[in-house]
């Protein structure tokens, strides 16, 4: 009787190590899509215009779109992308993509650095917080990044 009661409570204490271990690799893994990390007051259709910064070796360019069609383009860049919190401190990175969304009267309402595309930092101008909202992230998923180089060949 002895023997069955500690087997049991030996059997439960393994048990409930187990469902935290769970618990916590899922808890640590888990990813966000891009739409969700930007803020669910962020809409992509109020975009009126689009500046994006590349920053790299041999400098800067700046890029300026204002076309419809072009916007959600480049919004379409980030719309499939899966990210992980992070915590960025000091990114090595050969290309960064500085990108502000303006929404009415050019307001700024969300931006995003995107690193080689392998780490994101995304700012949120409308936060309902005393401070603009800054959250890093790794991106897990494929990024496409075809569509920004494109725009600044010339």
């Amino acid at each position: 009787m002895k023997n069955n009661r500690s087997l049991m409570i030996i059997a439960t204490a393994v048990l409930i190590i187990l469902l935290l271990s769970l618990g916590l690799f899922m808890h640590f893994n888990q990813s966000v899509a891009f739409d969700k990390a930007i803020g669910k007051d962020f809409d992509s259709k109020s975009v009126n215009s689009i500046e994006i910064i590349k920053r790299d070796t041999t400098g800067e360019k700046i890029v300026d779109i204002t076309d419809p069609s072009q916007i959600q383009q480049v919004l379409a860049v980030f719309s499939d992308l899966r990210l992980k919190k992070s915590r960025i401190s000091e990114v090595q990175f050969e290309n960064s993509y500085w990108i502000t969304l303006k929404g009415y009267k050019q307001q700024r309402s969300a931006g995003i650095t995107l690193y080689d595309g392998i780490y994101l930092d995304v700012y949120n101008y409308g936060s309902n917080s005393p401070k603009n909202v800054q959250t890093s992230y790794k991106i897990v998923s494929d990024v496409d990044l075809n569509e920004l180089i494109e725009l600044f060949k010339s």
